[in-house]
């Protein structure tokens, strides 16, 4: 059973008791994520080619365009994410987990990232689901069209932390304080699916976001839903780069085997007795 999320809160949190206040704290850090992320990608877009030396700026863009698009895309994430960090550390519960059981824990999150995010993927793309988007054919193009390294550093670390400080350690703590659990649970992992942007994306987004909710309610430390952001977009990042792993999964055998093990990594979660409060 998962046990209330607020029992293991170490600071007490404001209360606000108006309904427009209560919305504007869930929803106000999602606009200042996304608008900063624009604001700060377009601005440094802008600055390329412009300016007393933009001639040569402007050829450094072409000839090195892969390492400027992601150095644009770690700083505008980074900048969007800094205003967030005070209400992040202010408010919220225990960052690190306690020294009882934590290898197996971070074992079991592993493992259901891994598998339940390939297991997601695998649906979407066998049912034709992912063709319906051309959004986001576009942007999963744009996605992969990085090498290997540097696309695990930019989705598989640096997003993937920036997003969980704004979704769950923010916004779903704040739905967790106003509502019930499943209410909580349901409306943060929307609100996330949401904020991809695109229909494939935000059923992906709110199904992991559901089973990330359910590990944070669970054992109850930040760094679960980080770890388990991280390792599900690095699989899922991995698995498209790589042709040879990609058929495996897709394979019968690789879809019964990654339904049993998404759903033995669920039960060991979820039936491990003795959870710290």
């Amino acid at each position: 059973m998962l046990k209330p999320l607020e029992n293991r809160i170490t600071k007490t949190p404001y209360m606000l008791k108006n309904s427009f206040a209560k919305s504007l704290s869930i929803v106000s850090p999602e606009f200042v994520y996304y608008y900063l992320n624009q604001i700060v990608t377009f601005g440094c877009a802008s600055l390329i080619g412009t300016g007393q030396y933009g001639t040569q700026v402007s050829d450094t863009f072409s000839n090195n365009s892969t390492m400027w698009a992601v150095l644009i895309r770690i700083t505008a994430l980074i900048l969007a994410t800094l205003p967030l960090i005070w209400s992040f550390i202010k408010e919220y519960p225990r960052i690190l987990p306690g020294p009882d059981k934590r290898i197996s824990r971070i074992s079991y999150v592993t493992v259901l990232a891994i598998s339940a995010s390939i297991l997601v993927n695998v649906i979407a793309s066998s049912t034709g689901f992912t063709s319906t988007s051309q959004s986001f054919t576009k942007t999963a193009s744009t996605q992969f069209s990085l090498p290997l390294g540097l696309g695990i550093l930019v989705y598989g670390l640096i997003t993937p932390v920036t997003e969980e400080i704004v979704h769950r350690g923010i916004i779903y703590n704040r739905l967790r304080r106003y509502f019930n659990l499943p209410i909580a649970v349901i409306a943060g992992s929307l609100l996330f699916g949401l904020s991809h942007g695109n229909l494939v994306q935000f059923v992906y987004g709110t199904v992991m976001g559901i089973i990330i909710c359910c590990v944070y309610e669970r054992y109850g430390s930040f760094v679960y839903p980080v770890l388990f952001h991280c390792i599900s977009n690095t699989a899922v990042y991995v698995l498209m780069s790589i042709p040879s792993l990609r058929a495996a999964v897709f394979s019968v055998f690789g879809i019964v085997f990654e339904v049993c093990i998404t759903l033995g990594a669920l039960y060991l979660i979820f039936s491990e007795k003795n959870i710290d409060t």
